[in-house]
């Protein structure tokens, strides 16, 4: 997701990660998806320009993220 306006100016992107198996619950008992992995929480070594045009794409195990820098940066397990 971008953090600003794209229409406007090239913005830093935020790429996150969600269980979709097990979900939260609020208080009243409704449910909510729980992040498990956010990029802005492992500052400038997963920052990136976000790709307006160009949606981050999950294949076999890995997310493909395309990049206004220049690159694809690529997410999986270690």
């Amino acid at each position: 997701m971008p953090a600003a306006d794209v229409n406007m100016e090239l913005t830093p992107g935020r790429l996150l990660a969600y269980d979709a198996a097990n979900f939260g619950i609020f208080r009243d008992g409704s449910k909510r998806l729980v992040v498990l992995w956010d990029s802005w929480d492992w500052g400038a070594g997963c920052a990136f320009t976000h790709p307006k045009f160009n949606r981050p794409v999950a294949w076999n195990g890995k997310v493909f993220v395309p990049t206004y820098d220049g690159r694809v940066d690529v997410y999986g397990l270690a």
